[in-house]
């Protein structure tokens, strides 16, 4: 058991009473700091489990793809904000050494969207 004032596991049984009803108190006193403690332990003939975490059935979830499979990509998704030679010539610009800052500024998008494009986190399908 650990101290509730020192954290420590230095704490020893002082005294111990077993009550009519099964349960039992127990004084305890930490060896470090001198803290007394005053426990209440009960007996429970069936404690309640705690809930069962129901497994999930292997296979695709309802209404989501599996690995993508399904999903328009580019210029076909109805969110696209940029097509794909937008993003070739936004490649192009961050090779050339142009700020990201100033990439997306000029496409109407995030500075993190033009990094995640940069790097092939998003558009990875376009050369």
């Amino acid at each position: 058991m650990l101290c509730p004032e020192c954290k420590t596991t230095k704490v020893i049984t002082l005294e111990t009473r077993q009550h009519s009803d099964g349960s039992v108190f127990r004084r305890r006193g930490c060896k470090a700091c001198g803290h007394l403690i005053r426990t209440l332990e009960t007996i429970v003939d069936n404690p309640p489990r705690p809930p069962r975490n129901k497994k999930r059935k292997p296979g695709p979830r309802k209404g989501v793809s599996q690995l993508g499979l399904n999903r328009a990509l580019g210029e076909n998704n109805s969110q696209s904000v940029l097509t794909t030679k937008d993003v070739i010539r936004l490649r192009h610009l961050a090779a050339s050494g142009t700020l990201q800052k100033d990439i997306a500024i000029s496409f109407g998008i995030s500075k993190e969207t033009v990094s995640r494009i940069v790097n092939r986190k998003l558009w990875s399908h376009v050369p």
